[in-house]
């Protein structure tokens, strides 16, 4: 068994581990041009990290060094902050990395190398010892317009946690400390007890042009606002703990549509591909497990109208494999197949979403792929761009080559800059 780590750059022209005893981690680019099948399928570049078994080492806390290694880490949170660095916290410990594109080098900012139990301090209150504890198990994450990192719900807990990247201190900033049910209160009304409750296995969250952050949680139905100016949730919309969905027309928003709780196999790992777009809609992909089938359901929510529309629907068999057709060519028939653990997507310019990889609906051990995909809003059309579920190529570090793929992997952490996109 191997635990893998990848972390991916895509520069645009136009992190659940494995769990298994070597370790690797490895850092790859993806360049994607405009006048060639190979560059419009990209091409990945192998460059940071050892394809063979690392350990975890820091030289200092705030100090980049090339000896500096993160380890491979299941499920942490991940973030990009305002000046186009990378960091990650947890995915089984309470450490919190950064990394610097120039130096091509990590620096461990804060927290312990080994697991520990949260440090809260004084609700509010910034300190050097404050920390959130162990993390794992992808709890949403959101950077702020102001540059600060965001985290909730680690250890089942209902808590909040702000990072302040300038001082490098953590603050404790709403929850109990504790893990207990959701406090709903009014629909639409902001309130100090409010609180979206336990999440598990979900990173689906947004941050708005008004600075919120919001988060919608598969496991009550329930789409949350949080106002940092205020620091209170709002439960915004959906019925609390209703597993039926109203779709409604496809492609039409509408008051009564909501994507609603849902049932997934496993009932972890199957809800993390969010993203959106340039006009502040909210998107995400839910696989809805129905019992001999899957629905593979694409949702897209408006903040002016407060409402709902499910775009498109791809019914599957219950775990079937993936099969792929002619790469680069857009259509209405194609789709990736429902899966676990995928993780992996990125926004372009134009609003396309990009996906990798992640694992067989329900039984990772059939089949885990490293194949890309286009899914584009304005058509409605997912386009298969590469990859498949073949052994991987790492090519020469730093080399780009066009031969090169990324190993199979789900679980992976990712990061967007001006330059393209990074796994």
């Amino acid at each position: 068994m191997v635990q893998i780590q990848y972390f991916i750059k895509m520069t645009k022209n136009f992190t659940k581990m494995t769990q298994k005893t070597i370790q690797i981690s490895i850092l790859l680019i993806l360049f994607v041009g405009s006048f060639s099948t190979i560059y419009a399928q990209g091409i990945w570049t192998w460059k940071w990290g050892s394809p063979t078994s690392q350990t975890i080492n820091s030289v200092g806390q705030g100090i980049f060094s090339p000896l500096n290694f993160p380890e491979s880490r299941y499920a942490g949170m991940y973030w990009t902050d305002n000046n186009g660095g990378f960091w990650c916290y947890g995915g089984g410990g309470a450490d919190l990395w950064k990394y610097d594109k120039n130096l091509n080098q990590w620096a461990l900012m804060n927290g312990p190398l080994t697991p520990s139990l949260p440090v809260f301090g004084t609700q509010g209150v910034a300190n050097v010892a404050n920390n959130p504890g162990t993390g794992q198990y992808g709890g949403p994450s959101w950077t702020d317009k102001n540059g600060n990192l965001w985290l909730y719900g680690l250890q089942s807990s209902n808590d909040l946690w702000q990072y302040n990247t300038t001082s490098n201190q953590w603050t404790w900033m709403h929850g109990s400390g504790t893990s207990t049910p959701a406090v709903f209160g009014t629909q639409g009304v902001a309130n100090s007890a409010n609180h979206p409750g336990i999440v598990n296995e979900t990173n689906c969250k947004w941050v708005d042009s008004n600075n919120n952050l919001w988060l919608f949680n598969d496991l009550n139905g329930v789409l949350w606002k949080y106002s940092i100016a205020n620091n209170m949730w709002t439960w915004m919309k959906g019925t609390p703990n209703s597993f039926t969905p109203n779709y409604g027309t496809l492609g039409n928003f509408s008051a009564t549509n909501v994507p609603s709780a849902y049932s997934a196999c496993p009932s972890v790992g199957a809800f993390f591909n969010m993203w959106q777009d340039s006009s502040d809609h909210f998107y995400f992909l839910l696989n809805r497990d129905i019992g001999v089938s899957v629905l593979a359901e694409i949702w897209k929510y408006s903040i002016a109208l407060n409402q709902w529309a499910c775009m498109r629907i791809d019914t599957t068999g219950f775990g079937d494999p993936q099969t792929w057709t002619t790469p680069c060519i857009e259509s209405p028939t194609i789709a990736p197949v429902a899966r676990t653990e995928m993780r992996a997507n990125w926004v372009d310019a134009c609003d396309n979403v990009w996906i990798f990889g992640g694992g067989n609906f329900c039984n990772l051990g059939v089949s885990i792929y490293n194949d890309m995909w286009r899914y584009n809003p304005s058509t409605n059309n997912w386009t298969w761009i590469k990859g498949s579920n073949s052994p991987a190529n790492f090519g020469t570090i730093n080399v780009p080559n066009s031969n090169s793929i990324p190993r199979a992997s789900y679980g992976q952490q990712t990061y967007t800059d001006s330059e393209g996109f990074w796994m």
